[in-house]
């Protein structure tokens, strides 16, 4: 039996090599092969019977002859659910609820350094100005009086939930449908609206493509944060740019992006009410080995005949 483990893109986004060898020693009776690009992920599944990657493309699956199960090391799995992927019997499983406690406390940072004009302070602090008065003006609600709206209830949406409910915020949360009393994703025009807070941790599929667009925006509260961790593509960022000057809403909190990295020209680099990370909010304390340890437990699985863990439904996309 072969697995070929291809995690490789930035620096930060490669699997180190001591992970595989680890996986060497736990499963000697399997052939571990690691790819460090595109043409050696080629070479490697074309007689391997698992793949733990998330950089599996049309183009790298054409080559596999015996290929029967995927394991992405990402969450979010739409760049890997090309037609010829959907249509085969290949199982695809992703890497949900490794990241979610960084992510979720990641949103709370977002959240709070607006709420406090933190990303406000540091801006002036580097042009070395005194911003008492700019600062002192903030009126922050009370967490007791102060919606946010969570669009996504899974795994990081949960976290991200229970981390403002322990805040004292009232949190209102969207599934994909209306299930066991919490509304669906139909409700967003609804209750946009009354969201001081709306946190985007959807996945990206068909149905949430740009599903924050120029009227979607518009919906939202004056003085607003509306805070991405999900995927870039939910969001319109056109639209999100236009609103943002217009106050509607009133800020953003960005990690990800339409096209990463973000474009050195884009506007929202210079706009006042954006902060911007690059793509961190999942990066925490045991990141590698969580995701490593999720594999390996499911190898375990994969070898006694056992239902896998975070199995894809392909057709949804997650």
């Amino acid at each position: 039996m072969k697995v070929a483990v291809g995690i490789f893109s930035t620096p930060v986004w490669t699997l180190d090599r001591k992970y595989v060898t680890e996986l060497r020693q736990q499963f000697p009776q399997i052939e571990f092969a690691q790819a460090f690009s595109a043409s050696e992920l080629e070479a490697m599944i074309a007689d391997a019977d698992v793949a733990f990657s998330s950089m599996v493309r049309d183009s790298t699956f054409a080559h596999a002859r015996r290929l029967r199960w995927i394991h992405s090391s990402a969450a979010g799995v739409g760049a890997s659910l090309f037609p010829a992927l959907v249509e085969s019997d290949v199982i695809l499983t992703n890497s949900r609820g490794v990241q979610s406690a960084s992510i979720a406390e990641h949103v709370l940072a977002l959240t709070l350094a607006w709420r406090r004009g933190i990303h406000t302070a540091v801006r002036r602090q580097t042009a070395r100005q005194w911003a008492q008065n700019e600062l002192a003006t903030l009126s922050p609600p009370r967490f007791a009086q102060t919606r946010a709206l969570i669009v996504g209830m899974g795994s990081i949406g949960k976290e991200t939930a229970a981390l403002f409910e322990r805040l004292g915020m009232h949190v209102d949360g969207l599934g994909r449908r209306a299930r066991d009393g919490r509304p669906g994703i139909d409700s967003l025009p609804r209750l946009l609206p009354d969201a001081d807070v709306a946190v985007i941790t959807a996945p990206h599929t068909s149905e949430t493509e740009h599903l924050f667009d120029r009227a979607m925006l518009a919906r939202m509260k004056p003085g607003s944060l509306l805070v991405n961790i999900g995927r870039g593509r939910i969001i319109d960022e056109a639209a999100l740019v236009e609103a943002l000057a217009q106050g509607r809403p009133g800020g953003a909190a960005l990690d990800v992006f339409d096209r990463e990295p973000l474009s050195a020209d884009s506007p929202l680099w210079a706009m006042e009410n954006a902060i911007i990370t690059p793509h961190v909010a999942g990066f925490g304390p045991r990141f590698w080995e969580g995701l490593v340890d999720l594999f390996a437990a499911n190898l375990r699985r994969w070898l006694d005949g056992q239902p896998l863990e975070n199995v894809v439904d392909k057709q949804r996309g997650y």
